[in-house]
């Protein structure tokens, strides 16, 4: 079966954790089915891209240096940050419906991420009668409290053949629209569960990387941006309890806030308390999160994130907000903290609380271990739900066996 793929966003390059779990959950299917992938172009020439996955990227601008609509933080942010941007939304779609037109061709079914692709292929059926499934990962249903897009967004995924969500928040918001609800399934994001290191071999990583080895270490990672709640991390490392404690945090990832974090360090003299180590490839993340002792994410909005499902499978506790599908995830005080978004004073509280307790920490960090494990979230399974889901829309994936 041929499987065409439609993203909004998809790694460009090693390093690059645009739609990683796009890519993750894409490789884990190509074991079984022929799978293609149809994403927009950057500001650079990029070739198709032919591994275990071909990708075709799609220009959607004349002047190629002025392709900044996608990837960096994405869409949505893009366009908060510089408004000017949304004049490129006309011909980003324009050009996104002419390349799924001819990619549909060479398809059998359609699977698009996130709610613009999902728009994409469905206007794309008026030349082909190829099925559609829309998989929601909830960054993009943002809108939805705004009348006309919510109107827009229920009237084109009412077309859809099947659309999955990867929480349970998600889909209860997508139920809310009046999609049927034999239409939404729940398909969480996958993690590798591997067999987790000794603590020789975390002071290791720690040696490789050049950073202290008897300290605790707060790790962030994602984009560098507001709504991941950087500036409420700055205001935490601001205060004096922390400023004066033995302990490191570092950011992992990139965005407009960078430059910030650098100057706030300097001002306040804290330049060796704060480390930006950019963006990393995914094997090397994980070593990130295997040498740290605390994993944070203070985001205001959220779908289900995989940075905390990758922290839980390491056996590391998590400070996270209560939003999106984050409360499934995190069991408050056994596996992690939640704290309600935007409160600075409670995250500190958080923060603190396990900086001072060295067994808190581990004890819910095993548990979140056991609970990954529990769960069965790997990739394996997440593509195997998926194939399930490509053989009821099309009923052409005898060959898959169990």
């Amino acid at each position: 079966m041929k499987i065409g793929v439609l993203s909004t966003s998809y790694p460009r390059y090693k390093t690059d954790s645009s739609g990683i779990f796009v890519y993750r959950l894409c490789k884990e299917i190509a074991k079984y089915h022929h799978v293609e992938v149809l994403a927009p172009a950057d500001d650079k020439k990029r070739k198709n891209k032919k591994n275990e996955i071909f990708v075709h990227y799609f220009d959607y601008f004349f002047i190629r240096k002025w392709q900044k609509l996608a990837y960096g933080n994405g869409i949505v942010e893009n366009i908060k940050s510089n408004p000017f941007l949304i004049l490129l939304l006309p011909f980003f779609m324009t050009s996104f419906f002419i390349a799924a037109t001819h990619f549909a061709k060479r398809s059998d079914l359609l699977h698009a991420n996130w709610i613009i692709s999902g728009i994409i292929a469905i206007l794309s059926r008026i030349f082909h009668k190829k099925p559609v499934l829309v998989t929601l990962r909830g960054t993009d249903m943002a809108f939805s409290k705004i009348s006309l897009f919510r109107y827009i967004f229920k009237f084109f995924l009412k077309k859809a053949d099947m659309i999955t969500t990867v929480s349970d928040e998600l889909k209860k918001e997508v139920l809310s629209l009046g999609i049927p609800k034999e239409k939404v399934l729940l398909v969480p994001n996958g993690v590798d569960i591997e067999p987790l290191v000794s603590e020789k071999e975390k002071e290791t990583l720690r040696k490789k990387f050049s950073l202290p080895l008897k300290i605790p270490i707060i790790l962030f990672v994602g984009r560098l941006i507001k709504s991941k709640g950087v500036e409420i991390l700055l205001s935490i490392i601001e205060d004096k309890e922390i400023k004066n404690q033995k302990s490191s945090f570092i950011f992992l990832g990139k965005g407009e806030l960078e430059e910030l974090i650098e100057q706030k360090a300097q001002k306040i003299g804290i330049e060796n308390k704060i480390i930006l180590v950019g963006h990393k490839e995914h094997k090397e993340v994980i070593s990130w999160i295997d040498l740290s002792d605390i994993i944070v994410l203070p985001s205001f909005s959220e779908g289900r994130p995989n940075i905390i499902l990758e922290a839980m499978s390491r056996a590391k506790p998590v400070v996270a907000t209560r939003v999106g599908g984050i409360p499934e995830l995190i069991d408050d005080n056994i596996t992690g903290i939640l704290v309600s978004p935007k409160n600075s004073k409670a995250f500190l509280e958080a923060i603190k609380r396990l900086l001072k307790d060295e067994r808190l920490r581990k004890s819910m960090g095993k548990a979140a271990r056991v609970k990954i494990e529990k769960l069965g979230l790997s990739w394996d399974e997440t593509a195997k739900k998926m194939i399930e889901i490509y053989q009821r829309l099309g009923n052409k994936c005898a060959e898959f066996v169990e």
